[in-house]
């Protein structure tokens, strides 16, 4: 939901926290909303799925999110999230009659020093970094403008979602080992590696050229079509012996990353049989131990999906290991896409708590 937010407020896109009412906030099921033309179009980030709109054909169920509105009118829409007969959707539709809305409003971008940076910026680097969240100096606040999607809500009823300046001070305080595992993450961003000599100091030093970092940050921008070209020079760094051996991992996690992100990009651009050609390809070279084996396997049954090929997209789904952190979406995806005339395979009841997907 952090990373969600994080985009779409680039995309001047405003989003909240969607919670039950009822008990501790921390602690009550919610859902991500994304305010689009003053509606709340509503997303399950555990779930990886929008929360889907019942008046839609089962091909098109996932691809559109329903919104707050919607759900309020046709409660029975929740049932669609629902994995077994005896567990029902976490949200309740008692639960967002009134829901507690909290905006995603990053603290460090309240200050008018940072409204003065952003005036700063060139013209090829703007981005949003100033977004108050009250009303002031002409500008609607983000609580207002938030507000004003949800019929009968004050700006002054919305609140602040906490967590992300929580998990900041942590990382503030971090200790040795959270800066390993910042650090681990960051590696493959870091390729090619290279060495070359200081003109000062004529020493060998290590250079990092952050070639993945930008052509993911392209792709993020938009730039897909010279981002798929620009991936192909990373994957053939696992093909290429690194300077020195202890980058082998390195280079073959990058090459991992560079071709699902490939795969990423023909599906965003709606070439869904150029994306099932690619996303087949990864999880044959992958198998089992690629770093996004789980994740390729959904988006390949989505595609399939939106080619209209349900059938393949289901059994695409029903390949899965125990491990895997999407079981309960692929036994929605499963329930949503079966035809009504066959019995819908249900999950059955795991022995511990299902493990939440990591972030993609």
């Amino acid at each position: 939901a952090v990373v969600c937010a994080a985009i779409l407020q680039q995309l001047r896109i405003d989003s909240a926290i969607i919670s039950s009412p009822a008990g501790d906030a921390d602690q009550a099921p919610w859902v991500l909303g994304a305010v689009v033309q003053n509606e709340v179009l509503l997303f399950d980030c555990e779930l990886g799925l929008p929360l889907p709109r019942g008046d839609v054909s089962a091909a098109e169920l996932f691809k559109t999110a329903a919104t707050l509105k919607q759900i309020q009118e046709h409660p029975e829409w929740l049932s669609l999230l629902s994995t077994r007969a005896d567990r029902p959707y976490r949200l309740t539709a008692d639960d967002l009659k009134s829901p507690r809305i909290a905006a995603i409003s990053p603290i460090r971008g309240w200050s008018s020093r940072i409204w003065n940076v952003e005036q700063l910026l060139p013209a090829d680097l703007l981005c949003v970094l100033y977004d108050a969240p009250a009303d002031g100096q002409g500008l609607t606040g983000v609580f207002s403008r938030i507000a004003a999607a949800i019929p009968g809500l004050h700006a002054s009823a919305v609140g602040l979602w906490a967590y992300p300046e929580q998990r900041e001070a942590a990382l503030a305080n971090k200790d040795q080992q959270s800066e390993r595992l910042i650090h681990a993450a960051m590696i493959p961003f870091l390729v090619p590696i290279e060495f070359e000599a200081d003109k000062q100091t004529g020493k060998t030093q290590r250079v990092e050229s952050l070639r993945q970092l930008r052509i993911r940050t392209s792709q993020l921008f938009g730039d897909r079509s010279d981002a798929v070209a620009q991936y192909i020079t990373i994957r053939q760094l696992s093909i290429t012996p690194p300077p020195e051996a202890s980058f082998g991992p390195i280079y073959q996690r990058a090459a991992d990353d560079a071709f699902f992100w490939s795969c990423v990009c023909k599906f965003e651009n709606g070439d869904y049989e150029s994306a099932q050609k690619v996303l087949n390809d990864y999880l044959k070279r992958y198998r089992r131990g690629g770093a996004w084996t789980f994740e390729a396997r959904c988006l390949l049954a989505e595609a399939l999906a939106l080619t209209g090929d349900t059938a393949e997209a289901i059994k695409t789904l029903k390949v899965q290991e125990s491990d895997d952190p999407y079981r309960d979406q692929h036994v929605i995806r499963i329930k949503a896409w079966t035809p009504a005339s066959e019995p819908a395979a249900e999950q059955p009841a795991p022995a511990t708590e299902p493990t939440t997907p990591k972030p993609e």
